[in-house]
């Protein structure tokens, strides 16, 4: 049995304003991409909790939090946030025996997070509670990213937690617009904008995805998920970290860098951390979304061992987070600079991680297990987790540092399939563990993995950083010259790969095409060919060569244009 009872509240003040820098970039991607961009999670209450005192204690909550009951206005010239003073959260109570509960409560979770929020006329926040006779059970919960990030939700679900056993709440911090005028200041302003340089810079070092698909296109899967437990792993990080001067974090970092790097087979990674960007002391208590993308970039050439990774990745994440507090707009902008000029698909965001061991949150608030048995194996053991909708090929989210590693590992089965999934989660855990027992070559650490490196056949080519398939670079000049006959031709310089090239001959018998035209309409067509590049230079011809395939024949006909495009 199912009822709705509201959630009033009132008293509030109700306050407009600019959104916050950590707004507008998640404002961008939902207005950008398909995917929903939520929270939700599946919450335990206290024994004798009443539906009367959730109520309660959610009204508080939204009394507290402004971005709990903030609308947006999203029309063009001018994006705004509107606070509510008065009104009303829909609150689902479900009925259920006790034993069937915490199955309907994940049933809720899902179907509370399915529909995307409408942010001018819904609040952010949907919640259901699951009931047996007279006691709450479970909450069932999803929040829009707009409203809070991962540190935000810690921090609101630990203030429910207090209001439910009574207890007295944490320092308020900042409301949402509050932050958006600290930022304003020139001197924050100039610390924001500062972040520019650096992604333009590292953008243009970066395979251009570690895992480029071999067909393009593809319909997106839920991807499957693995939970990792070791103590070993613990205790390894333990000893990596007073070895090398670094923190346990870094050291899974590196670990999962130098397998992504076999398994690649690049020299250097580039790789998404959520940044909580809290460092200023105004944000601690901080419970919006201010979380953002820091872009690590990683290169372990010459790496001899393990602790030299280390050093390299702290060093990597330092200077990514300091960098990670931006302008969007801007870095978009650097983004699509240098995808024009590298002729890729510039910000893949393939490969995330995300350390969340801070914040204390608990897996099970934000997975489900499968009731596969839990698989054992050296050093550590795996739960299977239901499968999850996810926005990157590759996501490790690390919930625990100490006593018991423990991290959630998510791939897109189209670069990894189930089992490779869980040869490369064990390969994580040995290799952490076998890193804290010594100094380790780097050679013979992956040597070990179980997982072995991705493939390449002849049709591959290792050009700018990345590897590129020629015959997806075929398919993407297909439908940008439509029925035009044309030839890829591979060029190496005596340098090395790093100077290999593409060259394009086409032919445009009305004349009418330029190479700007043609590099254009190729980037336009990139996005989700991972494996695609466009051609460094373009020569334009009104006629065909008897040979298609020859590229002598194409160089002695005479181009009507010739350049890169760029």
């Amino acid at each position: 049995m199912t009822d709705t009872i509201p959630v009033r509240f009132s008293g509030c003040e109700e306050r407009d304003g600019p959104l916050s820098r950590g707004q507008e970039n998640i404002l961008r991607a939902l207005l950008t991409g398909p995917d929903q961009v939520a929270e939700d999670l599946v919450l335990d209450l206290p024994p004798g909790t009443t539906v009367e005192r959730l109520a309660g204690a959610l009204r508080l909550l939204l009394i507290r939090h402004e971005s709990l009951r903030t609308r947006y206005d999203i029309g063009p010239g001018r994006w705004a946030q509107r606070v509510a003073a008065a009104g009303d959260l829909a609150l689902r109570v479900v009925r259920c025996d006790a034993s069937r509960s915490r199955l309907a409560a994940e049933q809720l979770r899902h179907e509370l997070w399915l529909p995307r929020f409408d942010l001018e006329k819904d609040l952010p926040l949907r919640v259901a509670v699951v009931v047996s006779g007279t006691e709450c059970l479970h909450l069932a919960a999803a929040i829009s990213h707009l409203a809070t990030d991962g540190i935000g939700l810690g921090l609101m679900v630990g203030d429910l937690r207090a209001l439910l056993a009574g207890e007295e709440l944490s320092e308020q911090g900042l409301q949402p617009i509050d932050l958006a005028a600290l930022e304003a200041r020139p001197e924050i302003d100039r610390r924001i904008r500062g972040s520019r340089r650096y992604w333009a810079d590292q953008l243009g070092k970066v395979p251009q995805a570690v895992f480029p698909l071999e067909a393009e296109g593809g319909e997106a899967l839920p991807q499957p998920g693995i939970l990792l437990r070791s103590r070993s792993a613990a205790e390894a990080l333990r000893k990596i970290a007073s070895r090398t001067g670094t923190s346990r974090s870094a050291a899974v970092l590196s670990a999962l860098t130098v397998l992504l790097a076999r398994y690649a087979g690049v020299p250097s990674i580039g790789l998404t951390s959520s940044a909580s960007n809290r460092i200023l002391p105004q944000l601690r208590n901080y419970a919006g979304t201010q979380s953002t993308d820091a872009f690590i970039h990683v290169d372990i050439t010459g790496a001899e061992c393990f602790d030299e990774v280390a050093r390299r990745v702290a060093k990597g994440a330092l200077l990514a987070y300091r960098n990670s507090w931006y302008d969007a707009r801007e870095i978009w902008e650097e983004i699509s600079e240098a995808g024009r000029v590298r002729g890729i698909d510039a910000y893949t965001r393939d490969c995330l991680f995300n350390d969340v061991s801070a914040a204390g949150h608990s897996p099970e608030l934000r997975h489900s297990a499968t009731p596969d048995p839990v698989e054992r194996f050296p050093d550590g053991n795996l739960t299977v987790l239901e499968p999850e909708w996810r926005l990157s090929r590759m996501a490790l989210t690390v919930y625990r540092l100490e006593g018991e590693f423990t991290a959630s590992l998510w791939t897109d089965p189209r670069c990894l399939p189930r089992a490779e999934l869980h040869s490369f989660g064990r390969d994580l855990v040995q290799t952490l563990v076998r890193a804290g027992e010594s100094i380790t070559d780097l050679s013979k650490l992956v040597s070990e993995a179980e997982l072995a490196p991705a493939g390449r056949g002849p049709d591959w080519h290792f050009i700018d950083r990345s590897w590129v398939r020629l015959g997806v670079v075929r398919r993407l000049l297909e439908n940008a010259l439509g029925h035009q006959e044309f030839l890829l031709e591979i060029k190496h310089s005596a340098t090395g790969s790093e100077e290999t090239v593409i060259v394009c001959h086409a032919v445009d018998r009305k004349g009418s095409l330029t190479p700007e035209l043609l590099h254009s309409t190729c980037l336009d067509l990139l996005p989700g060919r991972s494996a695609a590049m466009t051609p460094h230079s373009y020569n334009l011809y009104a006629q065909a060569p008897d040979d298609l395939g020859d590229p002598m024949a194409w160089r002695q006909l005479t181009a009507f244009a010739q350049g890169t495009g760029r």
